[in-house]
């Protein structure tokens, strides 16, 4: 995957849930990443009406990931509207060891050096 280039801000359309982060990447498609647990589970519809709306109004690609903290769930997920299917890649994060991870980038950070062998 490209790199990250900035931070996306993004505007409210309507009543829909606003996208929890949105990354323009060095390919100049958008990366779209949403959260989920097992109580938390993400909102579909106004995921698609975003990555749409970006792609409609744009004429950019996006990619769609949803980090999840819950049960395993690893793969593609997805919902049909009609005749669109929506799929976005789930991440499953419940078997990594959050405070090993802030403590290798804290460490990097330190030494400025964010390379994977450093």
């Amino acid at each position: 995957m490209p790199r990250i280039k900035e931070i996306v801000e993004v505007e409210q359309i309507e009543n829909y849930k606003k996208p929890l982060l949105m990354f323009l990447l060095g390919d100049d498609s958008i990366l779209h990443i949403e959260i989920m647990n097992n109580e938390i589970q993400p909102d579909f519809h106004s995921m698609l009406i975003y990555d749409m709306s970006i792609v409609l109004k744009y004429g950019m690609q996006v990619r769609t990931v949803i980090l999840n903290y819950g049960s395993a769930q690893n793969g593609k997920k997805g919902k049909c509207f009609g005749s669109v299917r929506y799929e976005v890649q789930v991440v499953d994060l419940f078997k990594i060891d959050g405070e090993k991870v802030y403590e290798e980038l804290s460490k990097k950070i330190r030494k400025k050096v964010l390379s994977k062998n450093a």
